[in-house]
């Protein structure tokens, strides 16, 4: 049986959103449509994710893009929720990650002034921040930072206020996400029934569609990256049976001389077992994705 690691489901979750092609098409899918209005996608691009935390160094972000928004600098912080059930401390963990992105910009630009006293008024960036949770238990916690006190109305105006958008996945309809932009569609669909136990039939019926149609927009690589993550998620014996299905694929696509992964892992199951295959691909395919996704977000 493969190897089940969260690790690595975080790992292909940040993989993903590191490709400048994916990030643009989930966020015009997933923003207010405000805010993408608003938003100058020309000036999207990825940013470095270690930033000050309060009390515990440096900490990393998950995802982390700066753009302009209606004339402004503004970041978009994306966190990724993998625990299984809903954290009522979202809004003091948000709190802190937008705390410490604010501190370490305020300290990079103070860099900029040898006299303290000379520096003039820094503006500091927007930040929106969005919590992507992948639990199958349903997120009904409050996303303000309001809820978690008692507040008197006299008090309202002193107690800092924020919101998170909240993504979660158990309550966005298939038919939703499969309406959006094939890659981002077919990634979060796998995200979300990844441990669904009929999750091979879903990818013969209903999904047949979507990895199909990834394959003509998005490229051979981009689906052998989605068959890697199952790899990685399911057994040996899932990855086998849902070779039938690539076949289809690559028939109807007219591309059946391309190398699939799980062709690749079929044969190198010969040499060195299968399972050793699996993770051997899996990791390459992994380290590919960073690399593409650090070129693409320069």
């Amino acid at each position: 049986m493969a190897k089940r690691s969260g690790s690595t489901h975080n790992d292909f979750f940040v993989v993903q959103f590191e490709k400048l092609h994916f990030i643009v098409a989930f966020l015009k899918a997933f923003l207010p449509s405000n805010i993408a209005k608003a938003l100058d996608w020309a000036s999207l691009k990825s940013t470095p994710k270690e930033f000050i935390s309060q009390g515990k160094g440096t900490r990393r972000a998950d995802i982390l893009y700066e753009a302009q928004l209606s004339g402004a600098a503004a970041y978009f912080y994306i966190h990724i929720e993998h625990q299984t059930r809903p954290d009522s401390w979202m809004p003091i963990r948000m709190l802190e990650y937008i705390l410490g992105i604010w501190t370490s910009f305020r300290r990079q630009h103070q860099k900029k002034y040898a006299d303290e006293k000379m520096k003039p008024a820094l503006e500091l960036p927007l930040v929106f921040p969005l919590v992507v949770y992948t639990g199958t238990k349903s997120w009904n916690l409050p996303t303000d930072l309001h809820s978690m006190f008692t507040i008197p109305g006299f008090m309202k105006q002193h107690v800092p206020q924020f919101r998170y958008k909240l993504m979660d996945l158990s309550k966005l309809p298939d038919t939703q996400l499969q309406k959006t932009n094939s890659l981002v569609g077919a990634s979060l669909l796998l995200m979300k029934h990844i441990k669904d136990p009929d999750l091979l039939e879903q990818l013969q019926t209903q999904w047949k569609k979507q990895l199909f149609q990834l394959i003509q927009e998005a490229g051979i690589e981009e689906f052998n990256e989605l068959m890697l993550y199952l790899a990685q998620q399911k057994d040996t014996e899932f990855m086998i049976k849902i070779e039938d299905l690539v076949d289809e694929f690559l028939d109807e696509n007219e591309q059946g001389g391309i190398m699939t992964a799980a062709r690749q892992w079929k044969l190198e199951g010969k040499q060195e077992g299968l399972q050793e295959g699996l993770q051997k691909g899996l990791q390459k395919g992994l380290q590919q994705g960073r690399q593409e996704g650090r070129q693409e977000g320069r």
